[in-house]
């Protein structure tokens, strides 16, 4: 076998205008995953059934305590429960093809979290919730979120007498778009319109799921958090079936029809603050300390069609004060830059509709402590 013949990166893997042909079963989970927003669904969309929430929250500002040590910034930010990872390539069979392909991915570095350093530059805006919703035997509870303009995190369990078994979970989903619902769960959520659903290998247990979720939120930035639940009348997996074999029918009708919507409004309306970076030519990045947001459009040199394109942005840099450098993203750009690994440092990343690219760091950044910041070799400064 010529293994580059079949060689392709996470990112090309979720790529739009993609040549690669891949099963039926992943597409159609990753259709209801909506883990590609941008491209899904542009605005939020009315929601035509709404079923009550039986929940109540108390929304509190999240305080760094002895009883929790700073545990949780630890968890989504620094490197309790999780370690580096060198790049890679896993081998891929497909069994309705009898073919094989290799998936690369990304080398992945963590960094050290003092708690007190997170309390100064996130704690006054983070939320501590008690939110909770059962729904098919599965008990869903938020424990947190923080938000800037463009991105969120929330952090949530998932319980389940006997196992929680909605989700398809591992180190490799970790590693790339996150976890996925099951075929057998007969229903899914998202925060959002979806981000990487990272499950803490480390703390949980099989009846329950410690969830860090990642959430991109510039399309909308201006509207509250929720979360929005879909159940069934019968498994996602039979579900899909019915709509990509008997669409239109009277039974896959009578399914959509069964749907049951919730929606729970996560209260966390104070944001963190940003900091502007801009190059020589206009082009401007929008920084807090758990994400940037990059306008592709202006001063980095792109035609229309590779600015819509995150994949554009082949290296980003962040420099320090002290000269040390954290390096978001890199990777190769066929005929324009070639590198010896590929590099992704974000906890979640994705473009939009406007050609902004938005990448939700897997630490905690200053932006006091940054002097600049280089995309493709352009430098952007305050």
């Amino acid at each position: 076998m010529n293994k580059d013949q079949f060689d392709i990166s996470i990112e090309e893997f979720d790529a739009p205008g993609e040549t690669h042909e891949f099963s039926e079963r992943y597409k159609k989970t990753r259709e209801r995953n909506k883990q590609k927003y941008l491209y899904s669904r542009p605005q939020w969309q009315r929601i035509t059934s709404i079923a009550a929430a039986a929940a109540l929250f108390i929304a509190t500002p999240f305080v760094v305590n002895a009883a929790t040590d700073g545990e949780l910034f630890e968890r989504i930010w620094g490197i309790l429960g999780k370690k580096d990872v060198e790049a890679h390539q896993e081998l891929v069979y497909e069994a309705e093809k009898d073919s094989s392909y290799y998936i690369a991915y990304p080398a992945r570095d963590y960094a050290e979290l003092d708690p007190e350093t997170a309390k100064a530059l996130i704690g006054d805006c983070v939320q501590e919730l008690s939110l909770s919703q059962e729904v098919d035997g599965t008990t869903i509870t938020l424990l947190s979120a923080v938000r800037d303009n463009n991105s969120a995190v929330v952090a949530l369990t998932l319980e389940k007498e006997g196992g929680v078994d909605i989700l398809d979970y591992s180190q490799l989903d970790n590693e790339a778009k996150g976890a996925w619902f099951s075929e057998k769960s007969t229903f899914l959520f998202n925060i959002g319109y979806g981000g990487n659903l990272y499950v803490d290998l480390d703390k949980s247990t099989d009846d329950k799921l410690y969830c860090y979720d990642y959430v991109p939120l510039n399309t909308f930035g201006t509207g509250s958090l929720r979360m929005e639940i879909e159940q069934y009348p019968c498994t996602l997996g039979e579900r899909d079936a019915l709509l990509a074999e008997e669409y239109g029918s009277e039974q896959a009708q009578a399914v959509e029809n069964g749907k049951k919507t919730t929606e729970l409004r996560i209260p966390c309306e104070k944001r963190l603050g940003s900091t502007a970076f801009t190059n020589a030519g206009g082009g401007q990045i929008e920084m807090s300390p758990i994400s940037m947001n990059i306008d592709m459009n202006t001063g980095l040199g792109l035609t229309p069609g590779q600015a819509y394109d995150p994949y554009s942005a082949y290296k980003i840099v962040i420099t320090y004060r002290d000269g040390s450098t954290y390096t978001v993203l890199e990777h190769e750009y066929p005929d324009v830059y070639a590198c010896d690994e590929y590099i992704d440092n974000t906890s979640y990343s994705c473009g939009s509709l406007d050609n902004e690219f938005l990448l939700i760091f897997n630490r905690l950044v200053d932006p006091e402590d940054v002097v600049s910041v280089t995309v493709n070799g352009i430098e952007y400064t305050r």
